[in-house]
């Protein structure tokens, strides 16, 4: 009977452990998981607005833009602040 009792015991100890450790393990899980999605988040938010800018700088960079970009500067804005511009 005594022996029964301390089997019983045990299976009842190793069951709670098990149950917890689970538990425990879950959390750290959704803990690393929700890390890696805010990682993924800022990573394609940083990609995309570098595609973003990499289409910007190759329209600016198209000889039609560039024309109308002097002819704008030559027609809005003073010598000085040209030259800063086009620094």
């Amino acid at each position: 009977m005594n022996i029964k009792a301390l089997i019983f015991l045990g299976a009842i100890v190793f069951l709670l452990f098990n149950l917890f450790f689970h538990v425990w393990c879950s959390g750290q899980y959704n803990e690393l998981s929700f890390e890696l999605t805010k990682i993924r988040e800022k990573t394609k938010r940083g990609l995309c607005k570098k595609i973003e800018l990499e289409a910007e700088l190759s329209m600016l960079k198209s000889p039609k833009r560039i024309d109308e970009l002097k002819k704008h500067l030559k027609l809005k804005a003073p010598v000085n602040e040209q030259i800063e511009i086009l620094k």
